[in-house]
């Protein structure tokens, strides 16, 4: 095939001035993807991608996100389940209409223009200290916010819970009930809804699974691409067939 054959550097070119928006510089691309160790040069001639240029190809993110994957490989920042997680945001969650009911009761509806999980307005409430000694609060609420801080909004960041933790907590959670515990799509709707009074509609947690199961192969494909792997996310890889499986089912 072309990929294991390569492709002379005038064939690019043929290539490129067929494209309708080709308004960038194909010499300063090609130079960049050289240094990145994306493609090679053999008998200085013909241009082929690298192990790594193909599993960034592969994957279905753009070449900048890949790179962050990579730095954050090479320098051991995070586990693979984490960069993971934060490749594609959970962001319809809401409020069950029980606890819009009780914010309801106490303060003005157009405060709370948002019953989105992780509006502002609903962030701002995530001290559990300040709502206990809000009067207007019923017991059953204070009880909602402990739970929350408690178990998602509970890390040490200087801007929680306006930084990113509460939101992988709770991807987590899900991750967690859909391959440990083996709960159907309804479960999780259901189990978020009764323990943690908040709702994430069906089909979200369809279409969240399925972009989870893409960048698990991304994440996978780019692991694989790098030569010099640390040991431990050796590990975290031989995990990954398995877990995209009990994603699917």
């Amino acid at each position: 095939s072309t990929y294991n054959e390569g492709v002379k550097k005038e064939k690019i070119y043929e290539f490129y001035n067929f494209l309708i928006n080709s308004d960038y510089k194909l010499e300063a691309f090609l130079i960049k993807l050289l240094k990145l160790k994306l493609i090679q040069i053999e008998n200085n001639s013909l241009y082929k991608p690298t192990l790594l240029g193909l599993a960034v190809a592969k994957s279905f993110l753009t070449v900048e996100k890949s790179l962050e994957i990579i730095n954050s490989l090479k320098k051991k920042e995070k586990k693979i389940i984490d960069i993971v997680l934060e490749l594609k945001a959970l962001r319809n969650v809401y409020l069950t209409n029980k606890v819009v009911a009780d914010l309801s009761k106490n303060y003005q509806r157009s405060k709370y223009f948002s019953n989105n999980f992780f509006s502002a307005a609903v962030l701002s409430l995530m001290d559990a200290n300040y709502v206990k000694k809000r009067k207007t609060f019923s017991r059953e609420f204070i009880e909602y916010i402990v739970k929350w801080t408690r178990e998602i909004f509970n890390c040490d960041c200087k801007d929680s819970p306006y930084c990113e933790c509460g939101r992988l907590n709770l991807e987590r959670i899900i991750l967690k009930l859909r391959i440990e515990d083996n709960f159907s799509i309804e479960e999780i709707n259901n189990y978020l809804e009764e323990e943690y009074n908040i709702l994430v509609f069906k089909g979200d947690i369809i279409n969240y699974l399925e972009s989870l199961i893409y960048s698990f192969e991304s994440v996978f494909n780019i692991s694989k691409g790098l030569l010099k792997l640390d040991s431990d996310y050796k590990k975290e890889l031989l995990e990954i067939p398995e877990i995209i499986e009990r994603i699917k089912n």
